[in-house]
């Protein structure tokens, strides 16, 4: 490592003269300034050590010559364990709920397979795919001489020269018996702000847009780009100053469909997957499109990819209403939380997290263990203003130390954590006794509002 910097202009520098550096940054509009800036450095001295010589060049020594960067890629890292083990955990779960992912926890490495053809590694969404990355995987591979099946790579973003390392990599992995090959789905967001509110059924336009994400991995057997885009629309008319119609579209860049396909595939038992296929997916996302009274619009040209786009009209009545406010640390009063985990790294990271925000945590790593805290709390006089706490634990589970919470404190609010929070909620199955439940792990925003729902008037001014 050649230098430490702290500043974007540095870091800028110290890339052209070729040095190797690493640098830190507390100021998250400032790192994403300076990575812009080191793109577009580094894609201009890629495009420079392609360009073959000038003639007169051509006899130059190599100690003349200038001196190729001593690197041409760079990553950002947040370094903080609560985001990085939810982002990792969100990637997962995203990945085997949304892209057919079939989880696989007892691999140290790989997080699951997909088909049960390849292996699955989802690179966590703290930073693009990067070569670190690429060659750890390479490392992995060598140590698993046995292994032969391929690998689907599933990052939020990639470095310019991840591309060229994956292609190389595959050059001499080709034909049927190849094993190994590397794919890489890279997932992309292009988020509108502040949508207006369209009304509808959370868990079929979530399935609906769960089989889009299918086909559109199906359709990629190669890799590529699958995109999420949003955007408002001002149509027909009700055309003025406010968007009438909210677009949520999918985006591949597979293999596409002809015209003939294009028309018949929201036909049901249609299907161009063979026996693979039910021919129900896109004919599903149809129904649940009818019942909104909403439209489905698709895009394709062989070899160029599918763009599907769900349009749904905004109710007059919501047309220029402005969303709720958001719960901000500063609008929480201090609380003495108690939070339960049977994991030690996810019971930590969830301390610090909440500490963080200016609460007082204290921490238990069994279900029983939690309980007792609750219970000598309550004898002292000093209950807990509320309890957090995991599901799934072996001997006493969450459920338990809900009943128990309840039982010494009826008024004391317990929040309980677990991976099937969201569909738990939605399916009205929240266990008795709890007030609140949240998908494991919670965000900081979602634990935040989740407090300040089950404690308006608890704790401390802080």
């Amino acid at each position: 490592m050649d230098c430490f910097i702290g500043s974007g202009t540095t870091a800028a520098v110290a890339q052209r003269l070729g040095r190797r550096w690493i640098g830190c940054d507390i100021n998250k509009g400032a790192i994403q300034t300076t990575s812009r800036r080191l793109q577009t450095v580094i894609q201009e001295q890629i495009e420079e050590t392609q360009k073959p010589l000038q003639a007169s060049l051509a006899d130059v020594s190599e100690e003349e010559k200038a001196a190729e960067p001593a690197q041409l890629s760079f990553a950002v890292y947040r370094v903080n364990d609560y985001d990085l083990t939810v982002h990792h955990e969100e990637a997962v779960n995203l990945a085997c709920e949304h892209i057919g992912v079939t989880r696989a926890k007892m691999d140290r490495y790989f997080d699951g397979t997909l088909g049960g053809k390849k292996l699955v590694k989802v690179i966590p969404f703290n930073h693009p795919l990067t070569l670190l990355d690429l060659e750890e995987l390479k490392r992995e591979l060598e140590a698993r001489r046995e292994e032969d099946r391929g690998i689907v790579l599933v990052c939020l973003g990639k470095e310019p020269a991840a591309d060229a390392w994956v292609e190389d990599w595959n050059r001499l992995r080709r034909g049927a018996s190849a094993i190994n090959r590397i794919e890489v789905i890279e997932l992309r967001t292009d988020l509108a702000h502040q949508l207006p509110q369209v009304m509808g059924i959370e868990s079929e336009l979530r399935e609906a847009l769960t089989n889009l994400f299918f086909n559109a991995v199906d359709a990629m057997p190669q890799g590529g780009t699958l995109t999420l885009r949003t955007r408002t629309m001002i149509w027909g008319e009700r055309a003025g100053a406010t968007p009438t119609h909210c677009v949520i579209e999918v985006i591949d860049t597979g293999i596409g469909m002809d015209e003939d396909t294009r028309r018949r595939c929201l036909e049901p038992f249609f299907t161009t997957k063979g026996e693979r296929g039910t021919g129900l997916g896109l004919a599903m996302v149809y129904g649940v499109m009818e019942r909104h009274s909403a439209d489905i619009e698709i895009d394709s040209e062989p070899g160029k990819g599918t763009a599907v786009r769900l349009v749904f009209t905004v109710p007059r009545t919501t047309i220029g209403e402005s969303k709720l406010p958001t719960i901000s640390a500063a609008d929480m009063p201090s609380l003495n939380l108690l939070a339960v985990d049977d994991d030690p790294m996810l019971a930590r990271s969830l301390r610090d997290a909440l500490v963080s925000e200016g609460h007082r945590v204290t921490t238990a790593e069994t279900g029983q263990e939690g309980i007792n805290l609750f219970r000598d709390a309550c004898e002292r006089g000093a209950p807990y203003d509320a309890v957090i706490t995991d599901l799934g634990m072996p001997h006493v589970d969450g459920r338990a130390v809900a009943r128990a919470v309840k039982q010494a404190s009826p008024a004391t609010p317990v929040i309980m954590l677990t991976g099937w929070g969201m569909r738990m909620s939605e399916n009205g199955d929240v266990p008795a006794h709890v007030d609140r439940i949240l998908g494991k792990p919670p965000k900081i925003r979602e634990l935040r509002e989740a407090l300040h729902a089950v404690t308006r008037g608890k704790g401390s001014a802080g």
